[in-house]
């Protein structure tokens, strides 16, 4: 912190006196409590190998989880807490392009089905979309069909009408 205007600073002309608290200690890789823990480490030594956590841990903390995120996104709730419009970020029908169609995949599934436009079936459930049929994105299940990628995208380029589409087998 520096002093008023003038003051004189208090290690004004001493030179080499000031010895650092920690000189002289080592620390690192190199100390011999360093070296014998690598060493066990190597060997398959863990401060936790052969602990088990009891019953009540394990519940303790399952439940302390509950409603927290872990790396991928997913957030642990309990059955049917905060689900649609128990949950406090619910937007109803403001909510965005992505998160309107994550919603459908997570009430309609993911899985394969059959195009409304060209009849396409695969078992391979990355081949279809969920397509907004209204074009209007309300949260309406009924208002999302299945189509094959294909399709989807002639059906958002083309303004392709689903209603008067001809339904081919191939």
């Amino acid at each position: 912190m520096a002093g008023k205007k003038g003051q004189i600073p208090w290690n004004k002309g001493i030179k080499g006196a000031q010895v650092a608290w920690n000189k002289g200690i080592s620390t690192g890789e190199n100390t011999e409590h360093s070296k014998r823990l690598k060493k066990k480490y190597l060997e398959g030594w863990s401060p936790r190998k052969g602990k088990k956590h009891t019953e009540e841990t394990k519940a303790e903390m399952s439940r302390t989880r509950k409603g927290k995120t872990n790396n991928t996104g997913i957030t642990h709730f309990f059955n049917g807490d905060n689900v649609g419009k128990e949950n406090y970020k619910w937007k109803g029908d403001d909510v965005g392009y992505s998160a309107l169609h994550d919603w459908v995949s997570r009430w309609k599934g993911k899985k394969p089905c059959v195009c409304s436009i060209c009849g396409f079936a695969d078992s391979y459930e990355g081949h279809f979309h969920w397509a907004n049929i209204s074009r209007e994105y309300k949260r309406d299940l009924d208002d999302f069909t299945c189509l094959c990628v294909s399709c989807h995208v002639k059906y958002d380029k083309y303004n392709l009408n689903i209603s008067n589409a001809v339904v081919k087998v191939r």
